[in-house]
C-alpha cells in the first residue's frame, strides 16, 4: 500500500459518497478481473464493487492499480469489458457476480447507509485505501487488498 506516499479521496469523491447517505441499498455487484495465464491457470481480482440503491442510483468503488487507491467513480461495465478486451485481447476479462446474498452484504441489504467512516490523515484529507459504510448499526470494510478490494463485515 501506499504508507510512504498516501493517496486521499478527492473532494469530488467525497461528494459523491456523502450523496449515497440515507439510501437503501438494493442490491451490491462485484466486477472482477480475471486473468488466463500461458499455462491455463486463472488469476482473479475483485476490481470494482458496485452498490445498488432502491431509488434506482449506484455508487461504484474501483481498486486503482496505479496508486493502491479505492477510486469512487460511475462505471459502464460494458465500456469497461470493451476496454479490457481491447487491451487484453482473450487474456483477460470482466465478470459481474451478485453478491447480494453472500455473508457480507446480505445483512445489510434493505437497510439505509446511515454512516461512512474515512481515515482522516490531515484537515480535510482522507485516505482513500479503506471506508466502512454504516447500515444501521452494522458495518462494511471496504479496503485495498494487494491484488484489488477486499469486502468485510466489522
Amino acid at each position: 500500500m501506499s504508507e510512504w506516499f498516501p493517496v486521499y479521496f478527492s473532494e469530488e469523491e467525497l461528494e459523491s459518497l456523502q450523496a449515497q447517505e440515507g439510501k437503501r441499498l438494493h442490491m451490491a455487484h462485484y466486477i472482477v478481473w480475471q486473468n488466463l495465464t500461458a499455462n491455463g491457470e486463472q488469476f482473479e481480482a475483485l476490481d470494482w464493487i458496485e452498490l445498488h440503491w432502491t431509488d434506482g442510483s449506484t455508487v461504484a468503488f474501483h481498486a486503482d492499480a496505479d496508486t493502491d487507491a479505492i477510486r469512487i467513480r460511475p462505471l459502464n461495465f460494458g465500456l469497461e469489458q470493451t476496454r479490457v478486451l481491447q487491451e487484453f485481447g482473450r487474456q483477460a476479462r470482466l465478470e459481474r457476480i451478485d453478491m447480494s446474498l453472500s455473508p457480507v452484504w446480505a445483512p445489510v441489504i434493505g437497510r439505509r447507509l446511515s454512516g461512512i467512516g474515512l481515515d482522516e490523515f490531515d484537515a480535510g484529507l482522507f485516505r482513500s485505501e479503506l471506508l466502512q459504510l454504516g447500515f444501521e448499526g452494522l458495518q462494511i470494510e471496504i479496503a485495498r487488498d494487494t491484488e484489488g478490494l477486499l469486502a468485510r463485515q466489522v
